[in-house]
């Protein structure tokens, strides 16, 4: 995680750097700071022009945020939110090996039973 973040002081846009901090913010069970480098990373994307964001890399990376961000909210019980990312991720089908995205959608129906346990109680 180290490395990551000193990179990251020296590449603000070191994109795949914040990614992989973000995958590591979740092994270390802090959702929070996950959620905040995936918020970073797609703001930078979208606030390029919308013929630089068509590059197949940052539909990619956007791809791959949605799946990291949404295990964070799902984590914090933002089930809403961990949805709504799961969703824009599955939409990328071309960016997951089919095993990935029956995994995907199986995390989504234990999200699902999540949601619907917690409002019944």
């Amino acid at each position: 995680m180290n490395a990551y973040t000193k990179a990251l002081e020296y590449d603000k846009e070191f994109l795949m750097g914040r990614l992989n901090r973000a995958t590591t913010w979740i092994r270390v069970r802090a959702f929070d700071n996950c959620i905040a480098d995936c918020n970073d990373i797609e703001n930078q994307i979208l606030a390029l022009k919308e013929s630089e964001r068509e590059d197949e890399f940052y539909g990619r990376l956007l791809a791959r945020l949605y799946v990291k961000r949404g295990a964070s909210y799902a984590w914090i019980s933002n089930f809403e939110k961990a949805l709504e990312d799961y969703e824009r991720a599955i939409k990328n089908k071309l960016v997951f090996s089919e095993q990935e995205l029956n995994e995907m959608e199986r995390d989504m129906r234990r999200i699902e039973r999540r949601k619907n346990s917690f409002a019944l109680k």
